[in-house]
């Protein structure tokens, strides 16, 4: 089966890094799933810096920097580069809808790598693109899905009988 091209938000690396059950954390199953070669991660230069940034200082204030680090290598190791053409965030319409300039990069990776899943824990500004009913957004005809962390598990455990 071939692996799901997913883009992975910074927030589920944030939340794989708080959890204290790994057992039942969607987040860590999630990187499982990304260990095992079951996903690929999608990423730009930038994605990957504010995953590298954020991962260091959140690692340090919840005193777990080398499980900070651990997590990064290991989602580093999974992760395609890619260097989006298209730059939403010259797209004023779409920034508004997203509400924080700063997340758009993360939707010019999905397209440009044409990954069918944004997975995500932004509520705020990402989650909220979604169609409530499909959980999917179009960005210039392309279609994909944007999941929380548990619905992903569940998704992919209904559809591919994944044992996750």
């Amino acid at each position: 089966m071939p692996k799901l091209k997913v883009v992975l938000d910074t927030s589920i690396l944030i939340s794989a890094l708080k959890s204290r059950d790994i057992k039942r954390s969607p987040s860590w199953k999630i990187l499982t799933l990304l260990s095992e070669d079951k996903l690929v991660n999608y990423g730009s230069k930038e994605t990957i810096e504010e995953m590298k940034e954020t991962l260091a200082i959140v690692g340090i204030l919840v005193g777990k920097p080398e499980k900070a680090k651990a997590i990064y290598h290991l989602v580093l190791n999974h992760t395609k580069r890619v260097s989006p053409r298209v730059r939403f965030e010259e797209d004023r319409e779409l920034v508004k809808l997203v509400g924080h300039a700063d997340d758009v990069k993360f939707l010019n990776v999905v397209y440009a790598s044409k990954s069918r899943y944004l997975i995500s824990m932004n509520v705020r500004h990402l989650v909220k693109l979604r169609n409530p009913k499909t959980l999917k957004f179009n960005l210039k005809r392309h279609w994909f899905y944007i999941f929380k962390d548990p619905e992903f598990i569940k998704y992919v455990k209904e559809k591919y009988k994944w044992k996750v």
